[in-house]
């Protein structure tokens, strides 16, 4: 989600400045207001015992390994 214009969520009383993007967590059911914008839908990616992921954090630029279960 990437904020069109400054503006207070109601539901989660988070403040959100123009430009700003986050991630929704779910599953849930989400319509999008007039003040946002999806820039980008995303499923799940399941892994198997071997396999990972590096997520990199685009605040603080910091890189992890998530590994499966």
């Amino acid at each position: 989600m990437k904020a069109k214009h400054n503006f207070s969520d109601k539901n989660t009383k988070k403040n959100y400045i123009a430009g700003s993007t986050w991630l929704i967590k779910g599953p849930l059911d989400f319509i999008p207001g007039s003040e946002v914008e999806v820039i980008e839908k995303r499923k799940a990616s399941p892994l198997a015992e071997n396999e990972g992921l590096y997520v990199k954090d685009l605040d603080n630029g910091e890189v992890k390994l998530v590994r499966g279960p």
